[in-house]
This record gives C-alpha cells, sequence and structure tokens, in this order.
C-alpha cells in the first residue's frame, strides 16, 4: 500500500477493534513525521504507541529497542484472555496492512 495515495485515517478506521495495533516510530524520522503516529493513536481503537527518542526511519542504532518493544507487545498479547477477543472479525491479513514506510 502506496502511503502517499492512501487516504490514511479511512484506512486506519477500517482496522477492526478486535486487532491490536502497535506502532513504533522514531522521533527523529525524516521520512514520517511523528505527529502522524500521534494521529494513528487517535483512531486506531486497540492501539499501542511506543515513540524511540532520538530513533530516525530506520531505527539506526535503536535496533535493542525495537525488539524490546516489539516482543512485549507480543508478550501482552499472548497474555490477554481469549477470551475478550471477538474472533468473528479477522484482523488484516499481511496483504491488507497499512503500512506508513515508504
Amino acid at each position: 500500500m502506496d502511503r502517499l495515495l492512501t487516504d490514511t485515517k479511512s484506512a486506519v478506521l477500517s482496522i477492526p477493534k478486535s486487532c491490536r495495533v502497535l506502532t513504533i516510530h522514531g522521533s527523529r524520522d525524516e521520512i514520517v513525521p511523528v505527529t502522524d503516529a500521534f494521529e494513528f493513536d487517535k483512531f486506531i481503537a486497540n492501539h499501542q504507541l511506543h515513540v524511540i527518542d532520538e530513533a530516525d526511519h530506520n531505527y539506526t542504532r535503536h535496533q535493542n529497542e525495537v525488539a524490546y518493544a516489539v516482543l512485549k507487545f507480543i508478550k501482552a498479547s499472548w497474555e490477554a484472555s481469549t477470551d475478550k477477543i471477538d474472533h468473528s472479525v479477522p484482523c488484516p491479513t499481511r496483504g491488507n496492512l497499512v503500512s506508513s514506510k515508504l
């Protein structure tokens, strides 16, 4: 999905509320402004935003923090009760994910 051709607000509003979403963004991203991540956070229902201080678009020198944030998110998802998740509404598949990386 090409970020520049996407109505981002409509795209994020199409994510089912049952899907947990993690956004990791660098505070010094020179391609996608960090303000975009804060906008996503306003509209994605089941969203966790993790901003990495001083990280650029490629997370140069911040790979350990990225890995930690992802593992923490996966662990929390694993520990969450599956009884609370509405499995009747599937989460997007890899083919229709919203991606902000160009």
